[in-house]
């Protein structure tokens, strides 16, 4: 018969149970250093090889120029496919932040090529989607510098993956007033954002407000799609409610 401690369990009972809880605390530790190792691996490989390693490669990019990669990993398909939504009716689509082209490829697919532009700063993630999408308007450039160049007479919506929140305030607040100097030049045009955060991307300026299309769940960090026009204009007219209830 087997000896009892106080609590009632074998002495070999008890020592699975000291074992399991020794394994559970390391798992963590050793999950993240392989991860790392992951992401230093990914750094090392053509960006524009396998799809299993492009959020490997958006980690590595990271944690080398936090700078310039506002995410730790590439949009799930239920985001992409919410902010493609959130875009419909344009003529002209300029993406900021295309990272790894999680989103990208959704908008081509609902836009085409000969529409889209998109803009992404960080050389190694810009030299992918050209590997990726060979026929795509890929410009590796500032966002205020291509938004300051644009040049269309089509209905022009501005789709951002720019993390404005976690920006330094300067950065941020450039950004913005280009955002905002685009759209005001350009009549009818709008801005898709999404943010991880439970509240709007940032405060909408004077004459511009912001529209919940709905919380996209089946993402990691579950995403807020938002957009921004002007006060003036006609809104939606109940296509905001329409696309809330599509998202994943």
């Amino acid at each position: 018969m087997e000896n009892l401690d106080n609590s009632g369990l074998s002495r070999r009972a008890l020592t699975r149970k000291r074992m399991s809880l020794r394994t559970a605390l390391a798992l963590p530790r050793y999950g993240l250093l392989h991860f790392l190792q992951l992401g230093a691996r990914a750094s090392r490989i053509n960006p524009g090889t396998t799809s299993r390693m492009r959020p490997l490669h958006l980690f590595s990019c990271m944690l080398r120029d936090p700078s310039t990669t506002g995410a730790l990993l590439p949009s799930s398909p239920f985001l992409a496919k919410a902010m493609a939504e959130a875009s419909s009716g344009s003529g002209t689509v300029v993406e900021l932040g295309a990272g790894t082209g999680a989103i990208t490829r959704a908008l081509l697919a609902k836009h085409g090529a000969p529409h889209l532009i998109a803009v992404e700063i960080n050389p190694e993630l810009a030299l992918g989607l050209k590997k990726r999408f060979p026929e795509l308007d890929v410009r590796q450039a500032p966002a205020q510098d291509v938004l300051a160049g644009l040049q269309t007479n089509k209905k022009l919506v501005v789709v951002s993956s720019l993390p404005f929140r976690s920006l330094p305030a300067e950065v941020s607040a450039e950004l913005q007033a280009s955002l905002v100097a685009t759209l005001e030049r350009h009549a009818g045009s709008w801005l898709v954002q999404f943010t991880y955060q439970p509240r709007k991307p940032f405060e909408a300026p004077v004459g511009f407000r912001w529209q919940h299309h709905g919380m996209v769940w089946r993402n990691v960090p579950p995403a807020g799609v938002w957009v921004l026009r002007r006060s003036d204009e006609q809104v939606f007219r109940g296509e905001s409610r329409a696309v809330s209830r599509s998202l994943g």
